[in-house]
C-alpha cells in the first residue's frame, strides 16, 4: 500500500453528522426507537424519552423489553403478547345475564374491534372518518394499545357486512311468514267504490 491511497474508515462511513450510526446497518429492530451511538453505554428512548443502559456488556435485550412492556407509544408495545408459547392475561367482561353477577371470559379479537366499531357506527350515527379523527385515535391506543384502526374504507365495508349478516338473519327468521315490504299502495287509504 502507498502512502498515497485513500484510507475509508467504515465507522465513519456509516455515520451522520452527529455521529450517530445509520439504520440500514443496525441488525437490532430497537435502534429504530433508540439513537445508536457507537460506545455509548446510555441510550434515550425516541417515544417516552426514558434513558436506559446498553453498550457492550447490555446488550439490546433491556432495551426491547422496555418497547414491548413499558413504552405504551412505542408501537411493539405487548405486540408479543400473540405468541402461544407466552403466558397471556386474563381479562374479564359482565356476561349478559338478568342477575348481572357472572362474569364470562374476554381475549382480544382484531376483527371483532372492527365488527364492534362498525356497529358502533351504525348505531350512533356516526360517520366511517371516525377513525381518521386524532381525538378517537388517541382514545382507542389509551383503550386497547393492539389494536390497529381501521381505515374508513374498510368500515365501510365492514358496515355493509353488518347489515348483509342482519338481512339473513331478518330472513331466516321470517322464513315461514308471509309478508310482502314493497307493496306501493301500504299505507295509503283504499279507495272505496260506490
Amino acid at each position: 500500500m502507498t502512502t498515497n491511497e485513500a484510507v475509508i474508515d467504515v465507522d465513519v462511513e456509516d455515520q451522520n453528522d452527529d455521529g450517530v450510526e445509520t439504520l440500514d446497518k443496525m441488525r437490532s429492530i430497537v435502534w429504530q426507537h433508540f439513537p445508536y451511538k457507537k460506545g455509548a453505554q446510555t441510550s434515550k428512548c425516541n417515544h417516552c424519552n426514558k434513558v436506559l443502559a446498553c453498550g457492550v456488556r447490555m446488550g439490546t435485550s433491556g432495551l426491547l423489553n422496555h418497547l414491548r412492556n413499558t413504552c405504551k407509544t412505542s408501537g411493539i408495545y405487548k405486540e408479543h403478547t400473540n405468541d402461544p408459547n407466552k403466558q397471556s392475561n386474563l381479562n374479564f367482561k359482565p356476561k349478559d345475564t338478568e342477575d348481572g353477577g357472572s362474569l364470562a371470559k374476554h381475549s382480544f379479537s382484531q376483527e371483532n374491534c372492527r365488527l364492534k366499531l362498525a356497529k358502533m357506527c351504525i348505531k350512533d350515527n356516526r360517520p366511517f372518518s371516525v377513525v381518521d379523527d386524532e381525538g378517537f385515535q388517541d382514545y382507542s391506543q389509551e383503550l386497547r394499545p393492539e389494536f390497529i384502526l381501521p381505515s374508513r374504507w374498510t368500515v365501510a365495508r365492514d358496515c355493509m357486512l353488518v347489515f348483509e349478516q342482519e338481512v339473513e338473519k331478518i330472513k331466516h327468521l321470517m322464513k315461514r311468514q308471509a309478508v310482502c315490504l314493497n307493496d306501493e299502495n301500504f299505507g295509503k287509504p283504499k279507495r272505496r267504490e260506490h
